[in-house]
């Protein structure tokens, strides 16, 4: 259980550096709003500058991110850096309902959000994404692990 929740500070530290580190260093970026389907619980990921790829569609003003089941998307826009104040729903064909992000013990659907890239410099990146975890805070202190690399859904345990 120690080793679990060292992990865990471990991760929400790296997150937090990240991000601030970012916005710091860039200015105000376009809002995003996340669409993430109804029901949802574990890591979403985007991919950045994929080739072939739709670019983002803007919705009032906020680029718009319609997650599938899988929890991955892939969009031709370049991520951005900076402040802005972002939105999350769960949709379904019928209704949005906002998600908050929080501080711990804040009733928070949101967590672990952060961004990366691979490659030798940023100059010549093979990849650029996002990830964040969907869910409460008590499953995503128990499911927040992406050691396995999994990205989508977590179908088993909830009930647990």
């Amino acid at each position: 259980m120690k080793k679990l929740a060292s992990q865990f500070s471990k991760v929400v530290v790296l997150s937090s550096v990240i991000l601030i580190s970012a916005t710091c260093k860039q200015g105000n970026r376009t809002p995003s709003r996340y669409l993430i389907p109804e029901g949802y619980v574990g890591w979403v990921r985007i991919d950045f500058n994929v080739e072939n790829e739709n670019p983002l569609r803007v919705e009032e003003g906020h680029y718009l991110f319609e997650f599938p089941e899988s929890g991955h998307v892939n969009t031709s826009t370049d991520i951005e850096y900076g402040w802005a104040t972002d939105e999350f729903y769960y949709y379904s064909d019928t209704s949005r309902t906002r998600l908050e992000s929080t501080g711990w013990g804040g009733g928070g659907m949101i967590w672990g959000a952060a961004n990366g890239w691979s490659g030798y410099t940023y100059d010549e990146r093979t990849a650029t994404y996002q990830h964040f975890f969907v869910g409460t805070e008590d499953q995503f202190k128990k499911y927040a692990s992406l050691q396995d690399g999994r990205i989508g859904a977590i179908r088993q345990g909830l009930a647990q």
